[in-house]
């Protein structure tokens, strides 16, 4: 998916579901009108499914992939759980023949071998469904139903019979066999995969954990319940999976912090992690598995769900009007969640070597989780968000001043980071970067760019305080390639300078922003006077430089005005 196709009806059908599997075998021609009827029946309603004799708390609908039978599809103790929505949920054998004597001469005999072989395995679930409409007469019919009642007198709740595709009565009554021995394999899988998982976690604590194997399983098993229309209940398994990852970091100093964490730095950021790239992707590969794969592969999931829940609540009639600006909002808040804590790995584990792969995925991932958001609506004009937005941005700049700063100190990285811009798909925003990397005067252009959007989000949240910081940056990050500083980008006010706390750094921060301002007449004598005092405050008069300059502004405008120094 790329810039230009992004629409919300795109990135929700990125999302491939997992399919309940339905094995069919014999020859009945009238068995592709049953299919189509149970597929549209288990898609549109919603079932109450029991687990340990509980409702789960969440409905679920069935996606039913009908597909020839193969004895390789048939559930066994070989199966991993990682496998489970490969095997078959439900095996059916159709018969449609016209008398006892044709069962018995034609088909009998691959009924009875299909049934042996499903019979040798344990916890198959297999069904013969009877079509009686070829069938001269009702004696005809009973007939052919007395005969293969016989042949598995032990399995009778097992025999559907369907005289006709208009026989509403007897296609209820199939219909609900289904969904029950659907319900049955569901439970044994879950049980499965939940002690798997149960067996996994606890392990979690020992050097040789296999965090990609957990995480692998974990996301798959949120990925079922997603399918099958819990969106909530998956996405809550998709948060528990981010917040153990960010555990685990918090602790990564720990005495007791396993061998694993560390060992995450040792597999190379190799692709080029991203959310339009990614979108796409249903499973993490292994070679993908560092921290930043898998947290970006986490948003972007978390994302995919987000739009299908505000598409599920706005088929409802009691949809909340704030449902596009709440789900914008949600999916900024998971961004920003998602950027820390990437950041908060490099620092606590010392991860200098993927620096400046982490600033150009921070930059463009910002930049593509507002595009997403504008889909919904205007962000900029959100209410409810300023806050969020501005540290987006905040992020956005931080991490094109951290890249820019990293190759001034490094220019031999240059290169290396040109070619893993360069890998395929190629994104609008990586085509910047490579040109940002390339030559100085366009890493400026580039960080003044994202210098004013930046300081227009802040002012609109009040952290006015901010801006004097990042254009601080910006400022010392200009000086240091000799480029001009855009002092008119500076905004001085009394009302600004309350905000800030009066020590001895913020003087410091103030004289270095300011130093071109101060030796030139673009503000009044009057804001260069509240300059110098709040300044002189933070210094606590230290400084007889600054007092020198606050003496000559002050007898200057007395001058002016007439009046004596006070």
């Amino acid at each position: 998916m790329d810039r230009d196709s992004l629409d919300i009806n795109g990135l929700s059908k990125s999302f491939v579901k997992n399919s309940v599997i339905i094995s069919h075998a014999g020859v009945d021609q009238s068995f592709s009108v049953y299919q189509h009827a149970l597929t549209s029946h288990f898609s549109r309603s919603p079932l109450v499914w029991k687990i340990n004799n509980k409702p789960f708390p969440h409905r679920l609908t069935f996606p039913l992939k009908f597909v020839p039978y193969e004895e390789k599809l048939c559930f066994g103790p070989q199966i991993t759980p990682t496998e489970i929505m490969k095997i078959v949920f439900l095996h059916i054998f159709n018969i449609n023949v016209t008398s006892a004597d044709d069962y018995r001469q034609n088909v009998r005999h691959n009924v009875s071998d299909w049934f042996a072989k499903l019979n040798s395995k344990s916890d198959v679930q297999w069904i013969i469904v009877i079509n009686t409409n070829r069938a001269k007469d009702r004696k005809t019919k009973s007939a052919i139903m007395e005969k293969i009642k016989t042949d598995f007198a032990k399995f009778s709740s097992r025999l559907f019979e369907l005289p006709d595709t208009s026989d509403q009565t007897a296609f209820v009554s199939f219909v609900q066999g289904i969904q029950g021995f659907i319900f049955q394999h569901l439970t044994l899988v879950m049980e499965i995969w939940d002690k798997s998982l149960k067996t996994q976690y606890e392990k979690k604590k020992q050097h040789t954990w296999d965090v990609y194997a957990y995480f692998s399983s974990m996301t798959e098993y949120g990925r079922v319940f997603w399918s099958f229309g819990a969106i909530e209940y998956a996405m809550s398994i998709f948060d528990d999976m981010e917040k153990l990852l960010h555990e685990f970091v918090l602790r990564s100093g720990d005495a007791e912090s396993p061998k694993w964490l560390a060992q995450l730095l040792n597999i190379r950021i190799e692709d080029r992690p991203s959310l339009l790239a990614n979108f796409g992707i249903q499973r993490i590969q292994k070679k993908e598995s560092h921290y930043l794969g898998m947290r970006n592969y986490l948003l972007c999931q978390q994302i995919i769900m987000s739009i299908h829940l505000y598409q599920q609540k706005m088929k409802s009639n009691d949809a909340a009007p704030s449902l596009r600006s709440d789900c914008a909002v949600g999916i900024m808040q998971r961004s920003l969640i998602t950027i820390e804590s990437v950041k908060e790995f490099n620092n606590l584990l010392n991860n200098k070597r993927d620096i400046p792969m982490t600033c150009c995925w921070t930059w463009w991932t910002a930049s593509e989780s507002l595009s997403i958001c504008k889909l919904l609506c205007d962000v900029s004009h959100l209410n409810v968000a300023p806050v969020i937005l501005a540290r987006l941005h905040l992020a956005r700049f931080d991490a094109l001043f951290i890249l820019a700063k990293q190759l001034k100190l490094n220019p031999e990285d240059r290169n290396e980071l040109s070619e893993w811009l360069k890998i395929k798909p190629i994104s609008f925003e990586s085509k910047i970067l490579n040109s940002a990397i390339e030559t100085t005067e366009q890493m400026c252009t580039e960080m003044e760019k994202a210098h004013d959007i930046c300081v227009n989000s802040l002012a609109h949240a009040n952290r006015h305080r901010f801006v004097f910081n990042i254009t601080n940056q910006l400022f010392v990050f200009l000086r240091s390639v000799k480029a001009k500083c855009p002092i008119q980008k500076l905004a001085i006010s009394n009302s600004i300078l309350k905000t800030m706390p009066i020590q001895e750094s913020t003087a410091q921060m103030l004289k270095s922003l300011c130093s071109e301002l101060m030796d030139s007449e673009s503000i009044s004598d009057e804001m260069m006077i509240s300059l110098l005092f709040f300044i002189s405050q933070c210094e606590h008069g230290k400084d007889q430089k600054t007092n020198g300059k606050l003496l000559e502004k002050c007898e200057k405008k007395a001058k002016e005005d007439g009046t004596p120094v006070e």
